[in-house]
């Protein structure tokens, strides 16, 4: 039960998931000249967003509308990213797809920004085809439940603004029913870039939601 995506640069003789991050390091991630780490919202969420990490051209090459530029400190250690911007190398973090929804539009943007990444780098011929208009946020939260049970969502779409104490989703008793917890908008001006899209179970400390602040936004 351990999260490969927080043990990098791993290794020793300990846990597997501190070997295989071991491994891939010594075989992969030690050896790139270019990093593009791709995730998704797993199981329930789906997520949509890129993040700037330390090469902003690379980053919006991708082509997604929203960014995050994070702050300095932030950021989550022992990252697969986090390996290769320590050692100076050109790196793109995304998070598209997830969730109990249709994922081949996803496919098709997931493609499209990694083939528009290597025309920038200069391994494909021709420009980068990216939106007009893009918005890079600077400051992102994420919204978590503190009562577990089945989550009714009611923001169920990626990108959509809300005011502030806009109800994202309510969290009720498997057993009886009863409304445990609503989870709300933080902004004034918030913007969804990870959404439960379908009511599925939830857990206190999950992943709810991610809301960006547009009154902040570049």
């Amino acid at each position: 039960m351990q999260n490969l995506n927080r043990v990098f640069p791993g290794g020793g003789e300990g846990f597997l998931t501190h070997q295989l991050a071991g491994v891939l390091v010594a075989n992969f991630l030690s050896k790139v000249e270019y990093h593009v780490d791709l995730h998704a919202g797993g199981a329930y969420a789906t997520v949509d967003y890129v993040y700037l990490s330390n090469n902003e051209d690379l980053s919006r090459a991708f082509g997604s509308r929203v960014l995050f530029k994070p702050p300095a400190g932030y950021g989550y250690e022992g990252s697969a990213a986090s390996y290769t911007v320590a050692r100076g190398v050109p790196t793109v973090t995304v998070e598209l797809g997830g969730g109990a929804v249709d994922q081949s539009g996803y496919v098709e943007r997931g493609v499209a920004g990694l083939l528009n990444v290597m025309r920038k780098i200069g391994i494909l011929p021709g420009e980068p085809t990216v939106e007009r208009s893009q918005i890079v946020l600077t400051n992102l939260v994420t919204v978590r439940p503190r009562a577990g049970g089945f989550l009714l969502p009611e923001a169920t779409t990626l990108h959509t603004e809300l005011s502030k104490d806009a109800v994202l989703a309510r969290t009720l008793s498997p057993y009886s029913f009863e409304e445990l917890e609503v989870l709300r908008a933080p902004f004034e001006r918030s913007i969804t870039v990870l959404v439960r899209p379908t009511p599925c179970r939830i857990n206190p400390g999950d992943f709810g939601y991610m809301i960006g602040d547009l009154t902040t936004a570049e």
